[in-house]
C-alpha cells in the first residue's frame, strides 16, 4: 500500500512481509548517521542495514556489522559510550563514596560534557587504535620539550574522547601558566567527576593539585579531597594532611594536627615517610612539646628499617654524631651506603667522608 514501507524476507521458501517502523517510515535516499542507526531495533540493525543508502563508508557499516554479529563487541542499548571509556560522566551520576563537589561545581561540570560532542558507541569502540596512537604522538612531543604541539595533541584527546590523562596533563600546564588558565580548574573537577568512587585515585591528583602555600583554588580542592579521603583511612591522605599541617600549606602551622595525622598513617599501615617525619618533628621539638632524641632516634630507625632512602640517611646522621644514641661510624658508614643503594644523592659525599674519618681514626689510634 502506497504510504507503507515493507520488506520481503524468504524464510523456508515462502515470503514474509514484516515492518520496521524506525527504519523503513524513512525514504531510502534519507542520509542517516551511526548515531540514528545505532538506535533503531537491533533486529533490523543486524539484517538490513546494508539495504539503505547512505553516505557512510560501507566498508565501516560491514566492519560494525560483523563486529556484532561475531558477538566480538556488544551491540549497545545507548548511543552514549559506557563511563570506563571516560565519557558520558554527564549523564551518567554513579553512587559516590566521596562527595567533593558542591552542586554548583558538579554543574559546571555537566555543562562542560554538554558542550563536547561525544561520538557513539560503536564509532567509538573501532576507534580506540586512533586514540592510542594520538597518546603516543603526544609523549613524543614531551620528550621533545615541544610543549605546543603536545598541547594540541591533548585537546584534541579531549575533545574527542574525554581522555582523563589528557584533562590531567593539560590541567597542571594551564596551572602553572601566567596569568593562570581558567580551564585549570575546570579540568580538575571533571577529574574529581569521573573519579570521585575511587578514593587512591582521588588522592594522588590532589597531592598533584597543590599549587604554593598560599590560599588559592587548587590548594582548597585538595585540602576537601584529602580530607574526604582521610575519613576513608586512605594512607596517603593522612601523610599529605600531615605534611600540609606541618609546612603551613594552605592552612596554618599546626604541630599536634600534623603528628596526629603522621600516627594515623602509622597505625593504618607503618607508613615510612611518616616514621621519618614524627622523628624530625620530635628530634626538634614542636608547639609547646620538647624535643626528646632517644624517641627521634627509634623512630628514624623504624623508618629505616623499612628502607625508606631519607630515614636511612638520617639514621646514619645521628649515627654519625652520636644524636640519641651511641656515636658508631661504622654504623653511620653502613647506613649512608644504603641510603646511597636506594637513590638518595647526598649519602655518596657522606659516605666518602666518614670511610676517610674511619681510615684517620684507626690510623690515630695505631700510633697510641
Amino acid at each position: 500500500m502506497k504510504g507503507k514501507s515493507e520488506t520481503s524476507r524468504r524464510k523456508g521458501g515462502k515470503i514474509r512481509r514484516t515492518n520496521t517502523p524506525e527504519i523503513q517510515r524513512r525514504s531510502f535516499r534519507e542520509t542517516l548517521t551511526v548515531e540514528q542507526m545505532m538506535k533503531a531495533t537491533p533486529k533490523c540493525f543486524g539484517r538490513s542495514i546494508t539495504r539503505i543508502r547512505t553516505t557512510i563508508d560501507p566498508h565501516e557499516i560491514y566492519k560494525q556489522k560483523r563486529l556484532i554479529l561475531r558477538k566480538q563487541i556488544p551491540l549497545p542499548s545507548s548511543p552514549i559510550p559506557p563511563a570506563s571509556m571516560g565519557c558520558g560522566l554527564a549523564n551518567r551520576r554513579p553512587v559516590s563514596l566521596v562527595k567533593i563537589l558542591s552542586p554548583q561545581e558538579e554543574l559546571q561540570v555537566a555543562s562542560h560534557y554538554g558542550s563536547k560532542s561525544i561520538p557513539p558507541a560503536p564509532h567509538y569502540m573501532l576507534t580506540e587504535s586512533h586514540k592510542s596512537s594520538l597518546r603516543k604522538l603526544a609523549a613524543m612531543y614531551e620528550t621533545q620539550n615541544r610543549f605546543d604541539l603536545s598541547s594540541v595533541v591533548y585537546e584534541k584527546l579531549i575533545s574527542s574522547y574525554h581522555d582523563m590523562e589528557s584533562y590531567q596533563a593539560m590541567g597542571l600546564r594551564y596551572q602553572q601558566c601566567t596569568p593562570r588558565d581558567p580551564r585549570a580548574y575546570l579540568y580538575y573537577l571533571v577529574l574529581v567527576s569521573h573519579f570521585q568512587n575511587d578514593p587512591t585515585m582521588l588522592t594522588s591528583l590532589a597531592t598533584s593539585f597543590l599549587n604554593g602555600k598560599e590560599p588559592n583554588v587548587f590548594n582548597c580542592l585538595s585540602f576537601r579531597i584529602l580530607t574526604a579521603c582521610h575519613e576513608l583511612g586512605i594512607i596517603e591522605a593522612s601523610y599529605t594532611l600531615g605534611v600540609m599541617y606541618r609546612d603551613a600549606i594552605y592552612v596554618k602551622k599546626d604541630g599536634k594536627k600534623a603528628l596526629s595525622y603522621f600516627q594515623h598513617a602509622v597505625n593504618r599501615g607503618s607508613h615510612p615517610s611518616s616514621l621519618n617525619n614524627i622523628g624530625l618533628m620530635y628530634s626538634q621539638g614542636f608547639g609547646k612539646t620538647p624535643a626528646n632524641q632517644e624517641l627521634a632516634f627509634q623512630y628514624i630507625k623504624l623508618a629505616a628499617e623499612l628502607k625508606e632512602k631519607k630515614g636511612c640517611f638520617n639514621v646514619a646522621l645521628l649515627y654519625e654524631i652520636g644524636q640519641g644514641c651511641e656515636r658508631d661510624l661504622e654504623k653511620a658508614k653502613e647506613y649512608y651506603k644504603e641510603a646511597a643503594t636506594l637513590g638518595f644523592k647526598l649519602a655518596n659525599k657522606h659516605h666518602k667522608l666518614v670511610s676517610k674519618r674511619i681510615l684517620i681514626e684507626t690510623t690515630c689510634l695505631g700510633q697510641f
